[in-house]
């Protein structure tokens, strides 16, 4: 937090969809000797955590002095960036992330709808958070969720919980999330990428 004033904002965004091999890939960019990473995968600046001041998103990133130091004295490129999947479904995310980078390049990894929903089921039950079976998650999402996106649309500031964790279709839904992000960035800033081709050939992609 102290030295965040002095920290670079990061030049790209890994924005979901979740359960989609954002892991992976952010794993495998993290290898690339030009690429300097936050300090964690999943900052959530813009989804979970935007009630904090900025100097502690820039907290999670490299140096300006590390930049200036690869790109003037080695004169090799500088690069860094973040993960955080919710970033893609969060109906405040979008303005949030153009306000702050609006250069920013985006990428999304988009996995059939239904894989990425039984994953996401999976995931959850797993961590404990999902006492119903599939089909009976399925079913109840609607109730869990629609009062909730109300909430979170009325106050930018409101957590749910349900949003976050059962949402295994709405999620799916890709192109009404994908429109609220070009609302902001140009199309030319998108990458999207097909999480089938990833998983089948990841060096490809990569």
């Amino acid at each position: 937090m102290l030295t965040g004033q002095y920290r670079v904002l990061p030049n790209f965004l890994i924005i979901g969809a979740s359960k989609s091999g954002t892991t992976s890939l952010f794993r495998y960019i993290s290898q690339h000797p030009d690429y300097f990473p936050s300090f964690v995968k999943e900052v959530h600046y813009f989804d979970l955590h935007y009630d904090e001041v900025l100097n502690w998103y820039r907290a999670h990133f490299p140096a300006m002095v590390t930049k200036f130091f690869i790109k003037n004295i080695l004169n090799r490129p500088f690069i860094t960036g973040e993960a955080s999947p919710y970033y893609l479904y969060h109906p405040h995310a979008p303005a949030r992330a153009y306000k702050i980078i609006p250069n920013a390049r985006i990428i999304v990894l988009l996995r059939n709808p239904i894989d990425r929903a039984y994953s996401d089921y999976q995931h959850t039950r797993k961590d404990g958070f999902e006492p119903l079976g599939f089909m009976q998650a399925l079913d109840a999402e609607g109730d869990r969720i629609n009062e909730e996106v109300k909430k979170i649309q009325i106050n930018e500031y409101y957590y749910s919980m349900n949003h976050q964790k059962y949402s295994y279709l709405a999620r799916g839904l890709y192109v009404d999330q994908l429109q609220r992000w070009m609302t902001y960035y140009a199309k030319d800033q998108f990458l999207i990428l097909k999480s089938e081709d990833f998983f089948n050939d990841p060096a490809k992609i990569l």
